[in-house]
Parts: structure tokens; C-alpha cells; sequence
């Protein structure tokens, strides 16, 4: 398996490479110029410098052969022409040291051939001037026998000079033409070394970002709930192992997810069917007081449609203004005192008026908010109607039993003043007891007639101080 981190080693290996390798073809192209170079200065130019100084030497030794013509033999002159002589000998062995063309020796030992002639006529010369030639003579001995040599001599030294200066422009030509030709490769060369360079940056760029890239989009996919994606995998390296763990999340995942749903659903269904049997109204609204759930009780309260409900606001649904507020939040007039969460709410439907408790459960999210409320309405009306009912009986029970009371009491006071007759002790007892609980008869009245206009919110309350002796004995008395 070759891994990721192979792959891109191999990208900086093969950059590294072709970077040596055109270091070392320019290095190669760059010493093989340098060498015909060096040739032509170690060789070409010391033979040129030879055939020079040669020439100088002998246009030396023939000043010497003209003054002693001219001033006779001297010492001094014989040892200069010796010295010139010497001269043009060691620069003739330095030039066959350099022999780098064919046709130098040729030149060379036709001119040390002359050299040597040049030297016996010149010592000839010498000895001339020592027999008392005349000047005429010993000038035209020169001219005639030593000059021709001179000249053969210069003209091989130009010769040789000549080739040699020769032999350097075709190598100045064909270093030119080496160095063209280098810089040429080393281009073309190196163009193609780029061109494939780039070939495999984009190669291995193409091999590690493609399934990069697959996978990318599958995440995409993913977090818009297609939990059913797999990465393609088309490599063995360590993106492959990437995917394999990949893809064995998102099957987890979605396992998991239609495990949930199913669990969920049945939740759901189990919900509904206890939301559905519960005798009272029920209402599920979100954070934004829109409709979320509601039973079939609701809909026969409210007159709305389920199915056509969810997600609408309660404002399109509910006309009631009570049970609006109080479903947002707004606690109505009436309020239990059992239960602070439950509030009495009137309905009217069909003309109609109907009595609900309405009690209200705030729903939080895994966070603490408040994601929602659930509202149950239990119908009271008919214990509203039987409070009702009950009250007016009371009311009429009371007013019955105060008219007879009235004439008791009236009765029992006539009696108690004697205009009938005279009463003995016995008798004022009696009524004395007949008027105490006639008087307590009618104080019960009287207070089940105050509770009716309580119920009924008719009564006034006339607050005034008491001390609670008076009030002890008073609830005693009855008792008494």
C-alpha cells in the first residue's frame, strides 16, 4: 500500500530529481564548452606566442649580423646573436611541445633545418669579416646567402603563427556552436523537465484531492440528512482508510437515525392515542404560538381542524380573546386557589356560554428554554351549572324560611309583651327559648342569603374593627 505521506514524498523526489538532473546537464554542457577553451589557450596560443617570439629572435640575430656588416666583429654583438640564437631555440622546443595539428612538425623541422643553415652561413659570416673582406663583398654574402633564410624562416614562423591563429577561430567557432547547442538542450531540456514536472504536480495534486474532494461532497450530503451516502474509495492509502472509517460512521448514523425514527414514531402514536382518550381539550403550541398538536376534544371545542391546523398561529384559529391570553401568557379575571396554573375561562359557541379550567404546562428544551406550551381545557360547565342551581336554591330556600321566621318572631314578641294575657314564669321561659332559636333560624337565613349574593357578587363588604372576644363568644353561642 503506498500512503499519503509516500505519495507526496514521491512529488518532492521527483521535483528534487529533475532539478539534479538539469544541474548536472548544464554542469556537463558547461565543461564540455570549457574544454575546447582550454585547449585553445594552453595549445593554440603557446604556439602562436612561439612562432612570435621566434620571428623577434631572428630579426634580433640579423641586427647583430647587420652591425657587425656595419661595426665589425665585436665581443659583445657575438654574444648577444648567441644569446638571440638560444632564444629562438627555446621557443622552437616549446612550440614542439604544442604540437596539436598535423601539419607543425612539418613546419617545425623544416625551420630547424633552416635555423641550422642560417647559423653555419652566419658563422660564416664571422669569419668573413675576419679574412678582411671588403664591406661590399661581406654585404652582398648577406643579402645573397643569409637574407633568402631570414625570410624562409619568417614566412614558416608566420606560417605556423597562422595556423595556429587558424586552428583557434575553429575553436572559438566550435565552442560557439557547443554553446549553442547547450543552451539549446539545457532549454528544450529543461522545458520538458517542467512540462513533465507540472504533468506530475497535477498528478499527484489530482491524487489527493479527488477523494478529498468525494468526500467532501458526501459530508455535504450528509448534513442536509441523506445519512444513506458512502465515499467512493479508489485508492489503498491513508485517505482510503479516511473513507472506510467514514462510511462506517455515516451506516452507524444511519442506523441510528431510522432506529430513532421508528422509536419516534412510535412515540408519537402512543402520544396521540393517550392525547386522543384524555377527557379534556388539549392544545400544543411552540415558542412562536403556533399550533403543534391538538386532540379531537380541541376540535369539538374550539371548531378547528386538526389536520389542517398544525403549524398555523393560534391568532387564524382561536377567536376567543380570554383563551388567547391565556394561552399567551395573560392569567384571566378568575384565578383557582387550589392551583395558580389553573384559571376559570369562558367560551361561547353557539350562542352558548361554556366554562373551562384552563391549566398550562411550559415545555423546555434540553437547554432550559422554553420551547413551548401545552394547554388543557376541562369542561365545568355543568358544575357551573349545578353551582348555579344550587345557589338559587339557596337564595329561594332562604326567602322562604324568612317570611314564616318574621311572623314567628313577630308571634313570639306579642306573646312575650302579654297583650293576649297575663304569662306565669313557666311560660316566659318557653318563649324566651322559642325566641332565641327563632332569632339563630333567622341569622342562618340570613347568612345563606349573604352567601348567595357573594356567589352571585351582589354582596358589599362594611370592614370594621372587632375584638376577638366578641367574635369567640359569638361562635360560641349557638353552641351554648
Amino acid at each position: 500500500m503506498r500512503s499519503l505521506s509516500q505519495k507526496i514524498g514521491l512529488g518532492y523526489f521527483v521535483i528534487i530529481l529533475i532539478n539534479v538532473i538539469i544541474a548536472v546537464v548544464a554542469i556537463y554542457n558547461i565543461n564540455d564548452l570549457s574544454k575546447p577553451i582550454d585547449q585553445i589557450l594552453k595549445e593554440k596560443y603557446q604556439n602562436v606566442s612561439a612562432a612570435e617570439n621566434m620571428i623577434q629572435a631572428l630579426s634580433q640575430q640579423e641586427l647583430v649580423n647587420l652591425s657587425l656588416i656595419e661595426d665589425g666583429v665585436d665581443s659583445g654583438l657575438v654574444i648577444n646573436f648567441q644569446t638571440y640564437k638560444n632564444e629562438f631555440l627555446n621557443w622552437h622546443q616549446r612550440a614542439i611541445e604544442g604540437i596539436a595539428l598535423p601539419s607543425e612538425p612539418d613546419i617545425l623541422d623544416s625551420l630547424i633545418q633552416i635555423f641550422s643553415l642560417y647559423q653555419i652561413r652566419s658563422d660564416s659570416l664571422k669569419d668573413f669579416l675576419f679574412s678582411q673582406r671588403s664591406y661590399k663583398e661581406n654585404k652582398i654574402y648577406h643579402y645573397e646567402k643569409i637574407f633568402p633564410l631570414v625570410q624562409q624562416m619568417e614566412g614558416l614562423c608566420r606560417h605556423l603563427k597562422e595556423k595556429n591563429e587558424e586552428a583557434i577561430a575553429e575553436a572559438d567557432i566550435k565552442s560557439q556552436s557547443i554553446s549553442s547547442r547547450a543552451n539549446f538542450f539545457i532549454i528544450i531540456f529543461s522545458v520538458t523537465l517542467i512540462f513533465f514536472s507540472i504533468i506530475a504536480g497535477l498528478y499527484f495534486t489530482h491524487q489527493i484531492l479527488t477523494p478529498i474532494k468525494k468526500m467532501t461532497e458526501t459530508v455535504r450530503k450528509i448534513s442536509r440528512g441523506l445519512l444513506n451516502q458512502k465515499v467512493e474509495i479508489t485508492t489503498d492509502d491513508e485517505v482510503a482508510e479516511l473513507g472506510l472509517e467514514f462510511n462506517r460512521m455515516t451506516k452507524r448514523l444511519d442506523d441510528y437515525e431510522k432506529m430513532n425514527i421508528d422509536q419516534i414514531i412510535q412515540e408519537k402514536k402512543k402520544s396521540e392515542a393517550l392525547v386522543s382518550n384524555i377527557p379534556v381539550a388539549i392544545l400544543v403550541t411552540d415558542s412562536n404560538h403556533q399550533l403543534a398538536l391538538a386532540n379531537e376534544l380541541a376540535e369539538s371545542v374550539l371548531g378547528i381542524p386538526i389536520k389542517d391546523s398544525a403549524g398555523k398561529h393560534i391568532d387564524e384559529l382561536i377567536s376567543e380573546p380570554e383563551l388567547l391570553d391565556f394561552i399567551k401568557g395573560k392569567k384571566p379575571s378568575f384565578i383557582s386557589e387550589t392551583d395558580p396554573n389553573k384559571s376559570l375561562i369562558q367560551i361561547q359557541k353557539d350562542g352558548i356560554i361554556f366554562y373551562y379550567f384552563a391549566r398550562q404546562v411550559e415545555l423546555e428544551d434540553t437547554t432550559g428554554q422554553t420551547s413551548g406550551k401545552v394547554t388543557l381545557l376541562q369542561d365545568v360547565t355543568s358544575f357551573k351549572n349545578l353551582d348555579r342551581l344550587k345557589s338559587e336554591f339557596i337564595a329561594t330556600i332562604s326567602h322562604e324560611l324568612k317570611t314564616p321566621l318574621t311572623s314567628m318572631n313577630m308571634a313570639i314578641d306579642i306573646l312575650t309583651r302579654e297583650v293576649p294575657g297575663k304569662l306565669n314564669q313557666e311560660q316566659k321561659e318557653l318563649l324566651s327559648g322559642a325566641k332565641e332559636d327563632v332569632t339563630r333560624l333567622k341569622n342562618f337565613v340570613n347568612d345563606l342569603l349573604d352567601i348567595s349574593k357573594l356567589e352571585s357578587g351582589k354582596i358589599s363588604f362594611n370592614f370594621e374593627e372587632i375584638r376577638p372576644s366578641d367574635l369567640i363568644e359569638y361562635a360560641e353561642k349557638p353552641l351554648t
